[in-house]
């Protein structure tokens, strides 16, 4: 009859210290990151509305939708990576046949928001633009938004949040020491 039982679960073992600072860092936000984020993307449409937008040269009326796109994509990625990434609230039940599930990862959804809607935020914050300006430089500034608010939502590259530093140490500790051996998961 006890041929039917499955075993019994492995002893756990005390986390290192590595892990439980790691899992310290991700379980909580990182408010000097998004206030960072905050501070750029207001800064820059102020400047953009105050200065840039009345500038005489065409360059320096491309900079600021580009910084406005720019600190755009940074607040998106702030609102994606500096935010609590794991913890006891984060985590899903235990999938049916036992292996853990994971949160989805969302890499590409900032940047795929900032593309998208940095040229919807120059549009708001500019307002009409003067009339006198060619069709070619009006979509300069706004593809050059597009594409500035793209490459700011990789910032979290750059400068790194806590939760996400931590997340990253997590899933360098990945490898799991246990009693019968060392194991370690790849997902494809």
């Amino acid at each position: 009859m006890s041929s039917y039982l499955p075993p019994s679960p492995p002893a756990r073992l005390a986390d290192p210290p590595a892990i439980v600072i790691a899992r310290e860092q991700c379980s909580h936000a990182d408010w000097a990151y998004i206030g960072a984020a905050t501070g750029s993307f207001v800064a820059s449409t102020a400047a953009d509305v105050i200065y840039f937008k009345s500038s005489s040269t065409f360059t320096l009326r491309a900079t600021g939708p580009a910084l406005m796109g720019a600190s755009w994509g940074w607040l998106l990625s702030a609102a994606i990576w500096a935010r609590p990434l794991c913890g006891d609230a984060l985590q899903l039940p235990p999938a049916p046949e036992g292996s853990q599930r994971d949160l989805p990862e969302f890499r590409w959804l900032g940047p795929l928001l900032a593309l998208v809607t940095a040229p919807i935020m120059v549009g708001v914050a500019e307002g009409r633009v003067p009339p006198e300006w060619p069709f070619r430089e009006r979509w300069l500034r706004l593809s050059g938004a597009a594409v500035a608010g793209l490459l700011g939502s990789f910032t979290y590259e750059l400068w790194t949040p806590e939760p996400l530093r931590g997340l990253r140490a997590l899933d360098a500790a990945s490898l799991s020491v246990t009693a019968t051996g060392i194991s370690f998961t790849a997902a494809f």
